[in-house]
């Protein structure tokens, strides 16, 4: 179920959570994703066996529109 919502991050370059099964949470923007998940980090990049993977959770980042009024 997860493989959808990591597949939509890399398309839209989001930031994405992703739980292991060890209970271990990585936090980044996934690049690739094959039998590994490229996630680049803050510190770096790590490749994380898509097997490890429990849960995965997407930053969507809502754009505001500007008021034409100006208020």
């Amino acid at each position: 179920m997860w493989h959808r919502e990591l597949k939509a991050a890399i398309n839209k370059k989001q930031p994405v959570t992703i739980r292991l099964k060890d209970g271990e949470v990585r936090q980044g923007i996934p690049e690739q994703c094959t039998e590994y998940v490229k996630l680049r980090m803050d510190n770096g990049v790590v490749w994380i066996p898509t097997a490890d993977i429990d849960h995965v959770s997407r930053l969507i980042q809502f754009q505001t529109k500007k008021d034409p009024a100006g208020l």
